[in-house]
Order: structure tokens, then sequence, then C-alpha cells
């Protein structure tokens, strides 16, 4: 799926990890803000990094997948 259509899945309460990721890879959003696997901030963090936005290359616009 594309970049977009996976942030609208995780808007919905889905995970998912990019054909990039390792196997146990994934991001999620809990409360508004978009985590990894970890528990780790990836967006929107106090440091100024967004993980999120730093994807916008055209190898993160598809390859998107949901989690089961």
């Amino acid at each position: 799926m594309s970049k977009n259509e996976a942030l609208l899945a995780m808007q919905q309460g889905k995970k998912v990890a990019h054909m990039y990721f390792d196997d146990n890879e994934f991001l999620y959003i809990k409360g508004g803000i978009m985590y990894t696997e970890d528990n780790y901030k990836f967006d929107n963090r106090e440091d100024g990094y967004d993980g999120w936005k730093d994807r916008s290359s055209e190898a993160f616009q598809k390859g998107w997948y949901i989690v089961a």
C-alpha cells in the first residue's frame, strides 16, 4: 500500500511495516503519536526528528503493509 494508505491504517488502529523494515519492525499510532515497535516516538519528537517525514523518498511512497 502507499504511504498515505499506511497512515490511514495506523489512524484506524493498525500496525504497519515497510518492505525495507526488518521482520520485527513496525509502526503504530496511539493518542495521535506515531511509535515504533519498541514504543519510541517516531514523529513529532522533542528533539525535532520526525521519522515519518524523513521517509519521503520515492522508495517509501509504496511498499507498506499491515502487520497481523
